[in-house]
């Protein structure tokens, strides 16, 4: 009995099956070309042998055989072969890990003209990995970069300029380079021009333009760019409120791999904004976000935890549990995690799921802003005004009540300031991790 329904099914099997063995043969012909270009002292060769054992593209993938031939390549000349190999020991791919050796290497392919060289020594200095934090460096290296025609080096210029390392803050000057990166293709700089544009922050507030550029990013095809759209929908924040259309943008970026909006969209059905209420439909999104979230925090990713956490606050698909929600929190912060240090600060301000305690939300925003957190920068900022404002109340009110009391020698005043309410921190996407 034939294996095939009809001759035009064999037809077809036979032509996938010469189609793969073409495939094999040339992938194993390129191979071969380059290992013989390599041996023969070609540093391009060894450059491509490189790339085929890390992709794992024609050679099994073999991050230690990637490294060598990356070392070969360098050796004979290639600056590429030089930035490749200070990568693998940026990440300890291949080799062990090793900052000082990836510095070497990042400035030995920056000083002959390779720009990723220079962009990743400059992520070296802002990020004080084998050498000493220097923005003026980090600085120059990504300026060298963004002048080439590098949208990424643009990005990190914008970036050290509108976020500040040491003294270099200067939010105005950071809206050129993001512009050029959003032009170049990096549609991250579109975002962050976006976000400054929203918040008046080194530009003239103007929620439209951040709108615009939100679309951009989105019709380009980046992800982040249609969540904060969606965002902006959602809010009415430069355009006509519109719960639907925001609803739809979360599904896109959700059905993309961005959790936050599968978040949002969970939220939505279950409150019937922008879709008919469906309690169901909200619960079976949000047992799958649960378990990416589970995975993702026991796996030490602390976005994964801060997420989990929001769910127990919220009780979004779980029983709500804010006792759990905390100690989700402090996970994500001791683990490094930004936002888990912001919601733990919020916590503390507002008595949930812990004793209300100030000078622990102040030490916990601190430390969110310290890993360059808005959210947590700025509740950093009002608390303290905050906590200035009620000093000065009570001392004047003592000082009121010793007039009135002059002779009564121990008066104690308590003064709370009524609750601004719990704020919220914005969902961030797992592939940030």
């Amino acid at each position: 009995m034939t294996p095939f329904r009809s001759p035009l099914h064999a037809l077809i099997v036979l032509s996938v099956l010469v189609s793969i063995g073409v495939v094999m043969g040339c992938a194993s012909l390129i191979v071969n070309n380059a290992r013989k270009a390599c041996d023969a002292g070609e540093a391009g060769g060894c450059y491509d042998l490189g790339n085929m054992y890390r992709q794992g593209d024609g050679a099994p993938q073999n991050l230690a055989q990637a490294a060598a031939f990356y070392r070969k390549a360098c050796d004979g000349g290639h600056l590429g072969g030089c930035n490749s190999l200070g990568v693998r020991y940026d990440f300890g791919q291949g080799v062990s890990q090793d900052f000082g050796q990836a510095v070497t290497l990042f400035r030995k392919a920056c000083d002959g003209g390779d720009m990723n060289g220079c962009l990743n020594l400059g992520n070296m200095y802002r990020e004080a990995r084998g050498v000493p934090q220097d923005a003026g460096q980090a600085i120059a290296l990504f300026r060298r970069g963004c002048d080439s025609g590098m949208p990424e080096a643009c990005h990190n210029l914008g970036k050290v300029y509108e976020q500040g390392l040491g003294d270099s803050q200067d939010a105005g000057q950071a809206a050129i380079p993001y512009r050029k990166a959003c032009d170049g293709g990096d549609l991250k700089g579109c975002v962050n021009l976006g976000n400054m544009y929203r918040e008046g922050h080194g530009v003239p507030q103007d929620s439209s333009q951040a709108v615009a550029l939100y679309r951009e990013a989105c019709n380009r095809g980046y992800i982040g760019g249609c969540y904060n759209l969606a965002s902006a929908y959602d809010q009415g924040l430069g355009v006509s409120q519109d719960a639907g259309q925001a609803v739809a943008l979360y599904r896109k970026v959700c059905n993309g791999g961005h959790l936050g909006g599968c978040l949002k969209l969970g939220k939505a059905y279950e409150e019937g904004r922008g879709v008919p209420q469906d309690a169901g439909q909200a619960v079976a999104i949000y047992r799958k976000l649960f378990d990416s979230f589970e995975k993702a925090c026991d796996s030490g990713k602390p976005i994964g935890c801060d997420y989990l956490g929001n769910m127990y606050k919220e009780g979004h698909g779980v029983p709500q549990d804010v006792v759990q929600a905390v100690a989700l929190f402090r996970k994500a912060c001791d683990s490094g995690g930004a936002p888990g240090c912001a919601d733990l600060g919020m916590a503390y301000e507002n008595g949930v799921g812990v004793k209300q305690d100030n000078t622990e939300a102040l030490k916990y925003y601190g430390k969110a802003c310290d890993l360059k957190n808005e959210e947590g920068c700025e509740n950093l900022a009002k608390l303290k005004k905050d906590e200035v404002a009620s000093v000065l109340y009570v001392i004047a009110l003592r000082a009121s009540l010793a007039v009135v009391y002059p002779y009564r020698k121990f008066l104690t005043c308590r003064h709370s300031q009524p609750s601004n309410g719990y704020r919220h921190s914005e969902p961030v996407s797992l592939a940030q991790m």
